[in-house]
């Protein structure tokens, strides 16, 4: 076989392993507990993604995840969405209308101290898979604040 032959046979082949490693991968932040992620945000390819311990899977972690495009100011929205209702907390979970897929954002207030988790259902179905509850100092490093 011819030497030159070879060598391009294996460019051809490792061209789009190169081209996918290029990817860029913006890291925003994360929030861990006792150095285990309980969730993260990252940017890659213009989508966000949101990354979270499923709290039910307490002795083996497993995550979830909810993606959102990197246009009409969709992260600034969920930033802002959140960190307002560390302020007014709101009675009744919060849609997210610019996910992929069906997600919502739940507050509460517990001996005056407000946290708020994601809810993500399951397959579009009414079973949803929650995040552990962050507080205001946890969620602001999620959002690399």
């Amino acid at each position: 076989m011819n030497p030159t032959r070879s060598w391009l046979t294996l460019f051809i082949l490792l061209v789009p392993l190169l081209i996918q490693a290029q990817k860029e991968e913006k890291f925003i932040g994360e929030v861990r507990v006792m150095n285990v992620v309980e969730a993260e945000c990252t940017l890659q390819d213009g989508m966000y993604e949101i990354r979270f311990r499923d709290v039910k899977k307490k002795r083996f972690p497993k995550y979830k995840s909810f993606y959102f495009p990197d246009e009409d100011k969709n992260y600034q929205k969920l930033k802002n969405l959140v960190l307002k209702g560390f302020d007014r907390v709101p009675e009744e979970p919060r849609p997210l209308d610019f996910t992929e897929e069906k997600v919502e954002i739940q507050f509460r207030k517990s001996a005056g101290l407000v946290s708020f988790r994601f809810a993500l259902y399951k397959d579009g179905k009414d079973k949803k898979i929650y995040s552990s509850w962050l507080v205001k100092g946890k969620t602001e490093k999620l959002f690399g604040l």
